[in-house]
């Protein structure tokens, strides 16, 4: 029979009483409580800490009470009976090399590869009442920042929408789902954005930078439609949530359950998504613009629009957005991979680029003289 002090926790605050434990060899633990009566236990009705250096060994009792016994020798291998002792990995130098390796490797394959599938498989059965909160909360907050009603021409906006809307039908998509709306916005610049639920977001400075070109615009409409279908802001929160469930169950920490529920608006409006969202987006829009008869270079000319815009030293936020499109792939990636799509070299890019831009100012020479030609022709 082994005999050692302990301390004996009976409730959950810091009071305990001192007690002389007996450890018998039969497997019987026994001691006198404080209303001098024998307490006995099994061995195997005991919750027993695992060894870990010296820290004190803990043991749970049957009635909930918490044992707690300095680590000695004996102790140890009484406690240990029957059990594997795996103290002996403390102190082989392969195992902690090995677990040096091991953790981060696993920690990795977690985050990157786990959960962003788990997201997948989980995004589209989000609740449509989450969707639809977190996009009005969304359109609410943004209204009241840094959107402010749209100052573009309206009969030309009235047009886009009706060819989209048409366009939607076309597609064996619900037009009922989306709503788009144009913001005239000084923060964020030429951008275009889409909501969980189905709203799709253009701003009045993106309409000015490609000149209110309706294949450019169409293309980047598709781009976002991409988001929309395949659930990717939603997938985006499911990997966030997830990635807070496994640091929490990993580390203990629960405060990034509310940093999740504080930062999901941000997440969505900020458009963040990972580069492999983005491509997905992009191989969206291009197999669509050609299944409806439109030209896939057409997104190309788009993504060259916003390189334009980002290399012009007269942009006043070309380093905002830069920082927009940090988590975007390379804009040249993007347009080389639209014009592989469309069949079109590089080359030939250029010169429809520069053919497109000759009928352009035509037009609008065109349409100055007859305005000229008007005035003339009236009445003094």
């Amino acid at each position: 029979m082994l005999v050692a002090q302990g301390k004996l926790f009976a409730g959950s605050g810091a009071n305990y009483q001192i007690v002389k434990v007996k450890l018998h060899a039969s497997g019987i633990l026994c001691y006198t409580d404080a209303s001098d009566d024998i307490v006995e236990y099994k061995h195997e009705e005991l919750i027993i800490s695992d060894k870990l250096g010296t820290i004190p060994r803990e043991i749970i009792l049957p009635n909930k009470t918490l044992l707690v016994m300095n680590s000695e020798p004996f102790l140890d291998s009484w406690l240990s009976a029957g059990k594997k002792d795996v103290s002996k990995w403390e102190k082989s130098a392969k195992a902690v090399i090995g677990s040096i390796v091991a953790i981060p490797v696993t920690l990795y394959f977690i985050f990157a590869v786990v959960i962003p599938q788990m997201a997948v498989v989980f995004a589209p059965y989000i609740p449509d009442v989450f969707v639809e909160l977190s996009s009005r909360h969304t359109m609410t907050a943004m209204d009241k920042t840094v959107l402010n009603p749209s100052e573009a021409d309206l009969e030309k906006i009235t047009a886009l929408e009706s060819q989209w809307y048409s366009l939607l039908a076309n597609m064996d998509l619900d037009s009922e789902k989306y709503n788009i709306l144009f913001r005239h916005t000084k923060m964020m610049g030429p951008n275009a954005f889409a909501l969980p639920n189905g709203t799709i977001v253009f701003t009045d400075q993106l309409l000015e930078l490609v000149d209110y070109d309706e294949e450019i615009l169409t293309a980047i409409f598709m781009h976002e439609i991409g988001h929309v279908e395949n659930h990717h802001s939603m997938r985006l929160i499911s990997q966030t949530l997830a990635t807070s469930i496994a640091i929490t169950y990993i580390f203990g920490d629960v405060s990034g359950f509310f940093d999740f529920f504080a930062s999901v608006s941000n997440t969505i409006a900020t458009n963040q998504f990972t580069q492999k969202l983005e491509w997905e987006a992009d191989e969206f829009a291009l197999e669509q613009l050609r299944a409806t008869g439109a030209e896939p270079v057409s997104f190309a000319r788009g993504m060259k629009k916003f390189a334009e815009y980002a290399d012009s030293e007269n942009s006043l936020i070309a380093e905002d957005l830069e920082k927009i499109l940090s988590s975007h792939p390379l804009t040249k990636e993007r347009i080389a991979n639209a014009l592989e799509f469309a069949g079109v070299s590089e080359s030939a890019f250029a010169d429809m680029e520069v053919e497109i831009q000759k009928n352009k100012d035509a037009l609008k020479a065109q349409s100055e003289t007859e305005f000229e030609q008007l005035k003339t022709d009236l009445p003094k």
